[in-house]
């Protein structure tokens, strides 16, 4: 039998250590609230409305903090099951995503404005979820604007407490299959497929998601918190904002949400060779993508 010294140490380690796990993972749900997960942000998309979004790249040149490069437009739909789909199309200058600048007077807010089809790009995404919120199946692809061949896809299946990920390109570098845990109703979102709404966010709450990039062909784990706050300006007004920072090393990049229905007005995009950003577009008009030849 252990000294009564030892025996005391023990519980004492093993005092401090249950409060310091509930303080970590429990007491932030109690106090803040249950962070965002697939089932609230679900609920939360409005069924058969068309977003919008300019895609924005930063300007290194200077004469302007951000210019458009293309648009994304998403769209939801629930199933009378209580099963969801979200259903997106991004469009974009290939060349200036390359960091090769446009001459001054091009428009891309229209479409393809005056780039050529062969330059522009399409980046198509699905995320189904079951009614119980949790993710069973997702597709981002990339290819070419009046193209029949893929540059790169990623597509996801829930297997069990897991996500396989099979990712499919000409290249074979990029080809392989890989297998991450699932927690349930867990995020998982493509970062050129956007969410419309982050509901009842608090300052101090994290959570965990996973993103798959059909820029880049990564499949990364992302931790978030809510910081701060920040005033920007959108819709010619000036809006407060919650600041959720988004990590995915060794980038961070940042999502600005309306904190009285959690819409997302704007998001930076993590992609390592340039500075990229969504930002929500106020006109509900729908946009017809860009025309593509017969193929």
């Amino acid at each position: 039998m252990p000294h009564r010294l030892v025996s005391f140490a023990i519980l004492l380690f093993w005092l401090v250590a249950a409060v310091a796990l509930f303080q970590r993972d429990i007491l932030p749900d109690l106090v803040l609230g249950p962070p965002p997960d697939l089932r609230t942000v679900t609920q939360a998309r409005e069924p058969d409305k068309i977003t919008r979004w300019s895609i924005l790249i930063a300007d290194p040149a200077g004469r302007q903090p951000y210019r458009p490069i293309g648009q994304v437009q998403s769209k939801s739909m629930k199933r009378v099951d209580g099963s969801a789909q979200w259903r997106s199309d991004a469009w974009f200058d290939g060349l200036e995503l390359l960091g090769r600048n446009r001459p001054a007077g091009t428009d891309l807010t229209e479409g393809t404005g005056t780039v050529p089809e062969a330059e522009m790009v399409l980046v198509q995404s699905v995320v189904d979820v079951d009614a119980g919120g949790n993710l069973f199946h997702m597709r981002t692809s990339m290819r070419g604007l009046g193209e029949t061949e893929e540059v790169l896809s990623i597509e996801g299946h829930l297997e069990g407490n897991e996500i396989e990920f099979q990712v499919n390109s000409p290249l074979p570098m990029l080809r392989g299959t890989r297998r991450v845990p699932y927690t349930a109703r867990g995020i998982v979102e493509d970062p050129l497929s956007p969410l419309d709404r982050i509901p009842n966010l608090r300052l101090g709450q994290r959570w965990e998601s996973r993103m798959a990039s059909p820029l880049t062909g990564a499949v990364n784990e992302v931790k978030s918190e809510v910081t701060g706050h920040e005033v920007i300006s959108w819709n010619n007004d000036v809006v407060k904002t919650l600041v959720v920072v988004n990590r995915v090393p060794p980038i961070s990049y940042k999502t600005w949400v309306r904190p009285d229905d959690g819409l997302v007005l704007r998001q930076e995009v993590p992609y390592p060779l340039a500075r990229l950003m969504l930002e929500r577009t106020p006109q509900t008009t729908p946009v017809v993508l860009p025309q593509e030849r017969p193929r």
